[in-house]
């Protein structure tokens, strides 16, 4: 990240925990000037019982979910971030929009337009500022691709005023690293770790190169997510891990002199 004292890092994470597991490090280095949104942090308004919320103990989602938030606080605390650049909007996790037995009550396309129109008022609001807005690179799940996507198109529409980043999200990149290996999609099997095209988009590299201090912020934050340790999923689901794995994989890769990095692409 170059040393540019006038800029603001907007980190939009689409769940309460996204930014953490992902980009934490770089919440940890430049927290004083971060602010952290978080799309599908609703509660439903009648609880609703799903799979995923019985994993981690929860009975219901209006538990789940006042927890979650708990959580994320916590966690964001921990990095520095202050409680004014946290900011959770009201929309509903993939999970809870949707039965398997009823028709779709929230349309995704009234969905996108909602979101798109609440960003802009947030991103206005920070006009004076030069922008650095950070967006996840997976489309593995559904409520990450339209996060990037709605804010790819702001970007389009907003070129002059902002920086666009994209962060490889954890756990959903990671997951799309080993399906590719496993496919042999890429030639090597470090290819997906290093380089990263989105369609139509040209990309620029970036480290973001983190000490060993900034590192363990990150795992101890990510650790405040017990809810999400707790889960009967939790051998696919161990995040520290898999942190500490991708990070030294990718320190060898690039050959830096820090013990750890986060990488991101910046959009030209």
């Amino acid at each position: 990240m170059e040393d540019d004292l006038d800029y603001k890092n907007i980190v939009i994470s689409p769940h309460l925990d996204d930014a953490v597991f992902s980009l934490g490090g770089l919440l940890a280095k430049e927290s004083e000037k971060t602010k952290i949104i978080t799309i599908f942090s609703g509660i439903p308004t009648k609880p609703l019982v799903r799979i995923w919320d019985k994993s981690c103990g929860f009975k219901n989602s209006t538990v789940a979910m006042e927890e979650r938030i708990k959580e994320n606080s916590f966690a964001l605390y921990s990095l520095g971030i202050k409680e004014k650049n946290i900011i959770n909007l009201n929309y509903l996790d993939k999970q809870y929009r949707n039965s398997f037995l009823t028709k779709p009550k929230y349309p995704i396309q009234e969905i996108i337009q909602s979101i798109s129109k609440e960003l802009k008022k947030i991103i206005e609001i920070e006009k004076n500022n030069k922008l650095k807005i950070f967006i996840p690179i997976s489309s593995v799940h559904q409520d990450h691709k339209i996060v990037r996507d709605i804010i790819i198109q702001l970007y389009k529409d907003e070129r002059e005023k902002i920086d666009l980043y994209l962060y490889q999200d954890m756990p959903y990149f990671y997951s799309e690293y080993l399906s590719k290996r496993f496919y042999k999609i890429f030639n090597s099997k470090e290819k997906i770790l290093k380089e990263i095209k989105i369609k139509d988009l040209i990309c620029k590299q970036e480290l973001v190169e983190l000490t060993n201090e900034e590192f363990s912020k990150k795992q101890i934050a990510s650790k405040l997510y017990k809810s999400q340790f707790n889960t009967k999923f939790s051998s696919i689901h161990s995040l520290t891990r898999k942190q500490y794995f991708i990070s030294k994989k990718q320190v060898d890769i690039f050959k830096i002199k820090k013990p750890h990095c986060e990488v991101i692409y910046k959009i030209l």
